[in-house]
């Protein structure tokens, strides 16, 4: 069990679950995930004033980024890990190859897992960060991104604490997806997965990526 759902909590546990190289949640791979958000803000985040109304300029700039940046990232681990076979079978839970077949969009366990991430997930991750930036622009929520440096403590802690509500939030709409009506008709298709690759992680119903990605509105509530 995660440290985060550890009561009596236990810090020790939970400032290694963040931080122990090679695997800690925060170092490496989410400050890897943070320069990767850091790059994109830099270059290719639209200017703020064009956020003060909807433009399909602006938004286009916004879908076209998170799509290269999906489609880029997974397809790398997937070419590392399968097209290479760069780890061959030493960490493999089940060395059956990906699924093939009628069951699949496609025939390809790999092509649906592609179309849900990348036609279902980036368009609404998009649609969700396309609704902050738009209050942010028009001042309906604060969003310190601009005067960081000035708040120095309050951002450590909001990075620090943004992986625990990630995971918090997670915990809830999965249990809600796991409610019997939900999961005939929507989680489902996650677990068709049963033998997952790099594409399987973000292949979910389109309402089940509107409850997942939902956990961004929290800068609705806490700045």
């Amino acid at each position: 069990i995660k440290p985060v759902f550890l009561f009596p909590p236990k810090p020790v546990a939970l400032f290694k679950w963040l931080f122990h190289f090679p695997n800690g949640f925060l170092w490496p791979w989410a400050t890897l995930h943070i320069l990767i958000t850091y790059f994109s803000y830099l270059y290719f985040v639209p200017n703020i004033n064009a956020g003060l109304s909807f433009n399909f300029d602006w938004i286009a700039i916004i879908f076209i980024r998170n799509f290269v940046i999906l489609f880029v990232y997974t397809g790398l681990w997937h070419f590392w890990l399968y097209n290479l076979k760069a780890q061959k079978n030493d960490f493999r839970y089940n060395i059956k190859p990906l699924g093939k077949g009628k069951q699949w969009l496609f025939g390809s366990q790999t092509r649906e897992n592609m179309f849900w991430s990348l036609f279902s997930a980036v368009p609404i991750w998009t649609g969700y960060e396309v609704l902050l930036w738009w209050s942010f622009a028009n001042g309906y929520i604060l969003f310190p991104i601009n005067d960081w440096l000035s708040n120095p403590i309050y951002f450590f802690f909001i990075l620090a604490a943004t992986p625990l509500w990630q995971h918090f939030h997670f915990y809830l709409t999965h249990r809600l997806t796991h409610w019997k009506p939900l999961y005939k008709w929507v989680h489902y298709l996650h677990h068709k997965n049963i033998n997952p690759g790099p594409w399987s992680g973000l292949s979910m119903h389109p309402i089940e990526h509107i409850l997942y990605l939902s956990n961004v509105l929290i800068f609705f509530i806490i700045p």
